[in-house]
């Protein structure tokens, strides 16, 4: 099978609505990919922050980090942990915009074979939009076969980054603001 068989095309024709009210559904159908990008955006930036509160939590009791995501952030660990994951495999990915949020979830697994990630980043890196669906079947195409034992694929490794310093009163006000100023684009 082909790697483009996999991703499902659906169609739809504006022929089946008046003119104007097709012209109303492209500029929804436009704001909302703009919408979804930024999200994916956002979610990246969700993670990035998650992490660094997970290293600053990291010397403290067990569960801690939970307490605070809990409190603080209102995330379930699951979510809070997806967020994180998905920030470390697809961070600095452009194209990031072009996955749907449970799909990045579901690719930055550990348990996600290297070889199902690179073929979806190509994949969206020419402009295909990726869905849980289509993420899974190709997961499930580069899955080892269940028969062969120790043939699965290695999780991929995060990437390297040297130890962080703490930051300084200056440095975390200017992240602070950071934030805010983000959260205050992505409302306009």
């Amino acid at each position: 099978m082909a790697k483009t068989e996999l991703i499902e095309s659906v169609e739809f024709s504006y022929d089946l609505v008046e003119k104007d009210q097709a012209e109303k559904l492209r500029y929804c159908a436009r704001e909302i990919n703009k919408l979804k990008e930024k999200f994916a955006v956002s979610a990246m930036g969700i993670g990035e922050m998650l992490c660094i509160a997970h290293d600053q939590l990291a010397n403290y009791n067990k569960g801690t980090f939970v307490k605070w995501v809990q409190f603080e952030c209102g995330f379930s660990t699951a979510s809070a942990y997806n967020y994180m994951s998905a920030f470390k495999v697809f961070g600095s990915f452009p194209k990031v915009g072009n996955l749907e949020d449970s799909a990045m979830y579901v690719l930055a697994s550990k348990d996600t074979p290297e070889k199902a990630r690179k073929e979806v980043l190509k994949l969206a890196e020419k402009g295909a939009r990726i869905t849980h669906k289509q993420a899974n079947e190709i997961i499930k195409k580069h899955a080892s076969p269940k028969g062969e034992q120790g043939a699965a694929q290695p999780p991929s490794p995060a990437p390297a980054e040297p130890p962080k310093p703490e930051p300084t009163k200056d440095e975390l006000l200017k992240l602070e603001l950071k934030k805010v100023r983000s959260y205050a684009e992505y409302l306009q």
